[in-house]
């Protein structure tokens, strides 16, 4: 009978939930109904019914002694456990205190980020974090999802749409979706979670077949970043980089300077010609400054002469990049205090000054990244003007839409030519929708969660993935496609092997 129990318990516990696991890093990314004309509707009821079948299997099988089992202290929480339940908590309350409790549920439509995600988010966090054991398998299906998901996007971009997606929409509809994920924002944000991995595992391979496996998957996802021409794709690339270099742990070989630079002299040669097949193309579509800037035959030239000096120098001497961590983590620093240091000066002091095209990324005005700077304005002035409550625990679970456009409307779309749904900013979405208590257990579960994983050294790539999606969440939105998948890299970054290290 025990020997039964235990049978059932492995099947549930360890079977199924790599099983869901897997199914949403290789399966749920891909599926589509009607194309994009309910492409995040269609993976919202499918994410609600997996979990919701998994929910159900978990409390058949669930140990008739596990209250028993938390009083005695055998089940410990964590402090990441219990910034997840508080997450939840003030989720239900934002709900309750919305005044829309059923638009507070579902969220809004094409986001789909209300209760009932959170409440999946919630079970599916606890679910993985006790029972999942990350193995190679897992690298293995995220990785192949990833180019299943780049190969569509590289071919629409070239002008093969073999799938049918844009047979209903107009050309300038065809600018804004790709793949089977969506927006080009949310497909950018997809790629937050996999380029990162998919370079440690590169870089840190040591089985030849493993090596090319994880290189070719990474040239993949790189050209694919880039065909969705989304500025933002560009955060996630040069976050990729220096994430990587800071993350990456490997005591059984060194990192040469050449295995680096391959990769990107690859993707410039691939994106190059991607490129020159998009202006012979039907339907051209519109390329970016950045890209047009980092993908010309001068970037191309100099990344293959560093790559070929690099080459001759590792013929006679033995090169380890990773030895120079805090160099790259003061690289990335200056960086982005440079940034900010920049975009203070053309907004206050050269105020008039020509930037062109760069105006948009480098002063801040109304149409700051896309107008998001109006957006930022708008929701931060607003919260200051909330009711006490509110500012507690904000409007409602992804409630923003009907609360922007009811209150700007007109005014905001004479503006931006749209009416925006979301604040463009993860943090700032979670400040004015659940309040700055919400906010606050959304970053300490994210930070908790972090700091867990790096007391033990097995669990280094998954950081350096869930940092990129924070660095590119600064200008993206939260959403039922990719928000899911990162709460499980959160998850992961709790599950029983980590915590069996500390």
């Amino acid at each position: 009978m025990e020997t039964e129990r235990e049978v059932k318990n492995y099947i549930s516990n360890y079977g199924l939930v790599k099983l869901y696991v897997y199914f949403m890093f290789l399966i749920y990314p891909i599926f589509f109904h009607n194309y994009y004309f309910d492409i995040v509707t269609c993976k919202y009821i499918l994410f609600l019914i997996v979990t919701g079948i998994m929910f159900i299997i978990s409390v058949f099988y669930i140990p008739e002694n596990i209250f028993t089992k938390i009083k005695t202290g055998e089940i410990r929480f964590s402090v990441s456990d219990y910034f997840m339940f508080a997450f939840l908590i003030v989720n239900v309350i934002s709900t309750l205190l919305s005044g829309d409790i059923l638009y507070g549920l579902n969220g809004a439509s094409g986001r789909n980020m209300g209760l009932s995600t959170v409440i999946c988010l919630t079970f599916i966090y606890f679910l993985i974090s006790r029972t999942f054991k990350l193995d190679e398998t897992f690298y293995r299906i995220a990785a192949i999802g990833s180019v299943l998901i780049s190969i569509v996007g590289i071919l629409q971009f070239a002008g093969i749409d073999f799938l049918g997606f844009y047979d209903k929409l107009e050309f300038s509809q065809k600018l804004f979706y790709i793949s089977t994920l969506g927006h080009v924002d949310v497909y950018t944000s997809y790629f937050a979670l996999t380029i990162p991995v998919l370079f440690i595992k590169y870089l840190h391979g040591t089985a030849p077949k493993e090596k090319f496996f994880y290189l070719i998957a990474l040239i993949i996802n790189g050209a694919g970043v880039v065909c969705g021409q989304c500025d933002s794709a560009y955060i996630v690339i040069f976050a990729s980089i220096f994430l990587t270099l800071i993350f990456g742990k490997c005591r059984e070989k060194k990192v040469r300077i050449s295995e680096v630079i391959l990769p990107f002299v690859l993707i410039e040669v691939i994106v190059k010609v991607l490129l020159k097949v998009n202006d012979n193309a039907k339907e051209v579509r519109i390329v970016s400054t950045f890209t047009k800037a980092l993908f010309n035959d001068k970037v191309i030239l100099i990344l293959a002469t560093i790559l070929g000096i690099s080459i001759l120098i590792e013929m006679k001497y033995i090169t380890d990049v990773m030895r120079f961590k805090n160099v790259y983590l003061l690289i990335m620093g200056v960086g982005i205090v440079a940034y900010i240091i920049l975009v203070i000066c053309f907004t206050t002091v050269f105020k008039e000054a020509d930037l062109g095209k760069f105006e948009t990324i480098l002063r801040f005005s109304d149409s700051y990244g896309s107008y998001r700077g109006y957006i930022w304005k708008v929701l931060v002035k607003d919260y200051r003007d909330m009711p006490f409550i509110n500012k507690l625990f904000g409007i409602g679970t992804d409630s923003l839409r009907p609360y922007l456009v009811a209150k700007y409307g007109d005014k905001m779309y004479r503006v931006t030519n749209a009416y925006y749904d979301n604040a463009h900013n993860e943090c700032l979405q979670y400040l004015v929708t659940t309040g700055i208590i919400g906010l606050i257990t959304y970053a300490g579960l994210v930070i908790a969660s972090i700091k867990n994983a790096l007391k033990n050294e097995n669990s280094w790539i998954i950081p350096a993935a869930v940092l990129c999606y924070l660095a590119q969440s600064f200008v993206n939105i939260n959403q039922v496609v990719t928000t899911p998948l990162f709460f499980i890299l959160l998850s992961l970054l709790n599950c029983r092997e980590v915590s069996a290290e500390k």
